[in-house]
């Protein structure tokens, strides 16, 4: 069965140092594009729970440092936390106080009094992230949140006991960090990672089609060359057995 072009005309079989190379030059480009889609997937899973350890620590944290200020703990507050005590607080904090962007404003506006005459405990509820830190460094009572604990207390309002991956300093200073909260900026990074492998995939198709495009037309123009100058030397030959044939008849009759 002939090689046929992508034009279906017959054409020569490549040599094998152009597949080879073809073979070669598709291997590298397919591997490049994978191991680009690879980081680019692992990176992003990676990030979204080191980011979601980190905020939901440094929040259970900042809910202690809510809890407890200096050596003062809130009314029916006790150590270690319960359930109930920390779901109190919350509630308390998120009715009754928007908390400031930054801690001297909340420092401002800490002698402010709500409609109702009672006096917005901005101090209380909202923590700065130095004290929050504090917190994070030295536990009240020693007992440190744990991540999976408070996720199910959030989501199911239930409590696992002390179960679930400790939540560590390293996690609150991590959530401090500023590139750690451009979330936008890194899983725009990511997705940017992940064209870039479609796009060096897409080329790697195209350059091979047009490297086997340009080999089956190079052949393709050699042989209506050949074709082309086949009939000069088939009549050339002809015309010489032609000269021929009578004098082998003469040499028979003779």
């Amino acid at each position: 069965v002939p090689l046929l072009d992508p034009h279906g005309h017959a054409v020569h079989e490549p040599l094998e140092e152009t597949i080879r190379g073809l073979n070669c030059c598709r291997a590298c480009l397919h591997g490049t594009s994978r191991f680009i889609w690879g980081f680019a997937l692992w990176g992003m899973l990676i990030f979204s729970l080191v980011r979601l350890y980190a905020s939901t620590c440094f929040s259970a944290y900042k809910l202690y440092a809510k809890a407890i200020q200096g050596d003062e703990l809130w009314d029916n507050v006790t150590l270690p936390f319960t359930l109930d005590s920390l779901n109190r607080i919350e509630e308390y904090c998120d009715e009754e106080v928007t908390c400031p962007e930054f801690a001297e404003i909340a420092e401002a506006v800490n002698s402010l009094v709500l409609p109702d005459m009672r006096k917005r405990d901005v101090r209380r509820c909202c923590p700065s992230k130095e004290r929050v830190l504090e917190v994070c460094k030295e536990p009240p009572g020693g007992q440190a949140p744990y991540f999976l604990r408070t996720i199910v207390r959030r989501s199911f309002n239930k409590d696992i006991g002390h179960n679930g991956f400790m939540c560590t300093e390293a996690a609150c200073r991590v959530h401090m960090e500023s590139f750690i909260r451009n979330d936008g900026l890194i899983v725009s990074l990511f997705f940017g990672l992940m064209l870039l492998g479609c796009l060096i995939r897409m080329m790697n198709n195209y350059c091979i089609q047009c490297v086997k495009d340009a080999t089956a037309r190079r052949h393709h123009d050699g042989e209506s060359y050949m074709q082309d100058r086949t009939p000069r030397s088939n009549r050339a030959k002809g015309t010489m057995m032609t000269k021929k044939e009578p004098a082998q008849c003469s040499c028979d009759i003779m």
